[in-house]
């Protein structure tokens, strides 16, 4: 709104000042709702903003935990059977310790019997039980 056009619709000064201070607050007035929803939607925006963020952070982290979990599987299924395999070990070296026990504490003819039982076996190929070459050993 112009000073000029009130004139030419035959306002006189003092309306014509009066028209303009009225509409000045108006216009005052409406830019502070401007201002304040531009603010709004500034803040608004920003918390947007955040949750996006928010939300990307969450879905890095929910790969990274499904990574981690293939991890944790992955090291259980090696411990398990690097576990399997020491039992083996272990099975086997208690087998062996046994077997040179009862070999150091045999006298010579109890060493041929086993010597015997022993080559029985692969003969007859098939499996001896160490508690049948022991039977066989101490003839029971």
């Amino acid at each position: 709104m112009k000073r000029e056009d009130l004139k030419k619709l035959g306002l006189s000064d003092e309306q014509i000042e009066g028209v303009m201070s009225t509409h000045g607050k108006d216009i005052t007035s409406l830019q502070e709702k401007v201002n304040g929803l531009t603010s709004e939607r500034d803040g608004l925006k920003s918390q947007l903003d955040e949750r996006d963020e928010q939300l990307d952070s969450l879905q890095k982290s929910s790969k990274d935990i499904d990574d981690l979990n293939e991890q944790i599987k992955q090291l259980q299924s090696d411990n398990k059977k690097a576990n399997e395999e020491w039992q083996n070990k272990l099975a086997t070296q208690t087998k062996n310790f046994k077997i040179e026990t009862a070999l150091r504490e045999a006298d010579e003819e109890e060493f041929e019997t086993l010597v015997e039982v022993m080559s029985a076996k692969v003969k007859e190929d098939r499996p001896v039980s160490s508690r049948e070459a022991l039977r066989r050993l101490w003839g029971k």
